[in-house]
C-alpha cells in the first residue's frame, strides 16, 4: 500500500488491507530495523478486531496464513541453505585432499576427522572395480610380448598399448579368411554385419527423440585398416549422391544424406549400408583394397615408420602370445587365484553385460604380474577419490540444494 497512514485512519479497513498492513510492517521492520506501526495499531489491526461476519473471518484467516507460510518458507529455505553450505565447506576439505593426496600421510588425521577407515575405503574401491575380461587379456598379451614386437606392433599402431580395438579387428578379418585367399558368402554376411555395427549409435533412439539424426550414425572410427568415412562415401558413390569430398562436416553430412535416403525410399539405414558393404567385399574389399595384415608380406606402415617383421609375422606371433595368456589366466581363475563376475551397466535404457575379472582378486593376487602391479598402484590413486564417495554419499548438502531448486 502506497499510503500506510490513510489506511489506519480508515475505520473500514478489509480483512486483506489489515494483513497487508502487518506484512508491511513486518518487511519494513527486516530492512531498516523499524517498525511502522506501534504496539496499539497492530493489536487494533489483529486482535483488537471483531469481525462482522464469518466470511471476514475467513478471509482474514486466508491472508494471514498464505503469510505466516510464506514466512516459514523463508526460515526453512534459510536453515536448508545454511546446513547444505556446511555439509559443502566439509565436503571441500575432502576435495583438496584428493588434490593433494601425494601429501596424504596417516598421521594427518584428516581421514580420522572425517571418520573414514582405511579398509573402508579400501573395501569400497575394490567391490566398484575391476578389468574387463577381453581387455585384461589384451593388456596381458601385450605385457608378455618382447620389445621387438612391440615396437613393431606400436608401428602398425600406436596406440596399440592402450587400445584393443586395431589388432582384434584384425584377428576378426584373419578367422573370416581362415588361410584362404578369399571370403566365403557366409563369411561375408557375418563380417558385413560386424563392420555395419561400428558406426551404428546403440543410442540412436534416444538420439532421435531428442532430434539428434546425425548422432545415429558416426563416421569417424576405423574397422581395422578401413576408414567407417569410406564406407559411407562408397554408398554415395554407388547411389550417384553427391558430396563434398573436402567438407569439414563430410561425415555428419553423409551421415543425414543417407538416412534422407533410406527414409524416401522405406529402407533401414543398415541394411542400406550393409549392402553397400556386403558388395564392396565382392569386389575386392580386404582383398585388393585395405589389405589386412594377417595376408601382408610388407613392412611399411602408414605412420612412415617401418617394422622389422612382415605384418603377417607379426599378428602370427601376437595370436601365439595371446593363446598363452589366455591360458595362463584361466589356470589363474581355476586355482581361485582371480575371480569373474558379469555385470551389467545401464546408460540410456540400453543395458549391457560386462565380464570382469574382480578388482578384490587382482589386488590381492600373489606373484610379479605386471597388470596386477599396475592395479594396485591404479588402487592407491583412486583411494582419495574413494573417500569423497564415501564421505558425500552419507551428506545432505546435495538433497538440500535440490529442495532449495524446488521453491526456485
Amino acid at each position: 500500500m502506497k499510503n500506510l497512514a490513510t489506511l489506519l485512519k480508515k475505520g473500514d479497513l478489509t480483512p486483506k488491507e489489515r494483513v497487508l498492513l502487518l506484512v508491511h510492517n513486518t518487511v519494513n521492520k527486516d530492512k531498516t530495523g523499524k517498525e511502522i506501526l506501534t504496539e496499539a495499531d497492530k493489536h487494533a489491526l489483529s486482535e483488537g478486531w471483531k469481525p462482522l461476519n464469518n466470511t471476514e473471518v475467513n478471509e482474514y484467516n486466508h491472508y494471514n496464513n498464505g503469510w505466516r507460510t510464506e514466512g516459514s518458507l523463508r526460515l526453512d529455505a534459510q536453515t536448508t541453505y545454511l546446513n547444505a553450505q556446511n555439509s559443502l565447506l566439509r565436503s571441500s576439505r575432502l576435495v583438496d585432499y584428493g588434490m593433494w593426496r601425494d601429501y596424504h600421510k596417516k598421521d594427518t588425521g584428516l581421514l580420522g576427522n572425517l571418520n573414514l577407515d582405511e579398509d573402508e575405503i579400501l573395501e569400497f574401491i575394490l567391490k566398484n572395480t575391476g578389468l574387463r575380461f577381453d581387455d585384461f587379456i589384451y593388456t596381458y598379451t601385450f605385457q608378455s610380448i618382447d620389445e621387438d614386437l612391440k615396437k613393431d606392433i606400436l608401428a602398425l599402431y600406436q596406440d596399440a598399448e592402450t587400445e584393443n580395438q586395431y589388432l582384434e579387428q584384425e584377428e576378426i578379418i584373419a578367422d573370416f579368411f581362415d588361410g584362404k585367399e578369399y571370403l566365403t558368402p557366409e563369411a561375408k554376411e557375418k563380417l558385413a554385419d560386424l563392420i555395419v555395427d561400428l558406426p551404428h549409435n546403440k543410442y540412436a533412439e534416444i538420439f532421435a527423440e531428442r532430434g539428434l539424426r546425425a548422432g545415429a550414425w558416426w563416421f569417424h572410427g576405423y574397422f581395422a585398416e578401413l576408414p567407417t568415412l569410406e564406407i559411407a562415401k562408397k554408398w554415395a558413390d554407388d547411389n550417384e549422391v553427391s558430396y563434398e569430398a573436402r567438407s569439414e562436416t563430410l561425415a555428419d553430412d553423409l551421415s543425414l544424406k543417407i538416412q534422407d535416403y533410406a527414409e524416401k525410399y522405406k529402407i533401414d539405414v543398415r541394411e542400406l549400408l550393409k549392402k553397400t558393404v556386403r558388395t564392396w567385399l565382392d569386389d575386392g574389399l580386404f582383398v585388393t583394397e585395405y589389405a589386412p595384415i594377417w595376408n601382408s608380406t610388407d613392412k611399411v606402415t602408414c605412420n612412415d615408420e617401418s617394422t622389422k617383421l612382415p605384418h603377417k609375422e607379426i599378428l602370427k606371433r601376437w595370436l601365439k602370445t595371446k593363446a598363452e595368456a589366455r591360458t595362463k589366466v584361466q589356470k589363474l581363475i581355476d586355482d581361485g587365484q582371480l575371480e569373474v563376475e558379469i555385470r551389467y551397466k545401464e546408460l540410456f535404457g540400453v543395458r549391457d553385460t560386462i565380464k570382469i575379472i574382480t578388482g578384490k582378486s587382482l589386488y590381492n593376487l600373489g606373484g610379479d604380474f605386471a597388470f596386477a602391479l599396475d592395479f594396485k598402484k591404479q588402487v592407491e590413486n583412486l583411494k582419495s577419490f574413494g573417500s569423497l564417495v564415501l564421505f558425500l554419499r552419507d551428506r545432505s548438502f546435495l538433497k538440500g540444494y535440490a529442495s532449495l531448486l524446488a521453491f526456485a
